[in-house]
C-alpha cells in the first residue's frame, strides 16, 4: 500500500478532471504509472465522470 489511502488518489483524479473541464479542454489524457492496487478502480471512476463532464477522457496506465 501507499502512504495515502486509495480514496485520496481517486479524489485527486476527480479534481484534475473537473479542472480541465472547467478550463474548457476538449479532451483530457490521464497518465498513471503508480496507481497501486486500486488501478482497476480508475477506469470505473472515469466512466462515471465522463457522464458529468464535456471533456473527453482517455486513460493510459502502465
Amino acid at each position: 500500500m501507499t502512504a495515502i489511502p486509495p480514496w485520496h488518489f481517486l479524489k485527486s483524479i476527480c479534481y484534475h478532471v473537473r479542472a480541465m473541464d472547467a478550463l474548457g479542454f476538449e479532451s483530457t489524457v490521464l497518465f498513471s504509472g503508480h496507481s497501486g492496487p486500486h488501478r482497476q478502480d480508475v477506469p470505473i471512476v472515469l466512466d462515471i465522470l465522463q457522464q458529468h463532464v464535456d471533456t473527453r477522457l482517455s486513460l493510459h496506465q502502465q
